[in-house]
């Protein structure tokens, strides 16, 4: 995270930006209010309950890490996530990670023409802004591909 330092307000943006235009704020441009929009935000939460603020040695940059980072997986969990990434099941998988970091949030795969939808699992209720890639496409999904 990074310190972006004191919040500034949008009005007095949109109003520093007509008057650096050489216009006057409600006469030549007016400024209206029209709400949020889906998704949109007054606030932004920069720490969920439980995550643990991190210095980097950098005074205004520092790092959110989940309470349950600081545990490893076992050596046997982590052998069950790679049987279930060969064997093609991304909802199980999906499910089995949620299961074992539950601060983990997936995003839902876009649709794609003929294909069924896997958007349904559990913990895929948040798409992070600015991440339109694919997700790797599993051994099963591959195959089917050449079929």
């Amino acid at each position: 995270m990074l310190n972006m330092g004191e919040a500034v307000k949008i009005l007095d943006l949109a109003r520093n930006m007509i008057v650096l235009n050489g216009l006057v704020p409600e006469k030549d441009i007016e400024i209206k209010f029209t709400g949020l929009k889906p998704g949109e935000k007054m606030y932004e939460e920069l720490f969920r309950d439980g995550d643990i603020r991190k210095d980097t040695g950098h005074s205004d940059i520092f790092a959110a890490v989940a309470g349950e980072a600081d545990s490893s997986l076992s050596e046997e969990q982590l052998q069950g996530l790679k049987h279930l990434s060969t064997d093609g099941d991304i909802t199980m998988m999906l499910g089995k990670i949620k299961e074992l970091i539950p601060a983990y949030t997936g995003w839902p795969r876009k649709k794609k023409a003929g294909v069924e939808s896997r958007e349904s699992g559990e913990g895929n209720e948040a798409k992070p802004r600015g991440i339109e890639a694919e997700p790797r496409k599993t051994k099963g999904e591959l195959e089917g591909e050449a079929a």
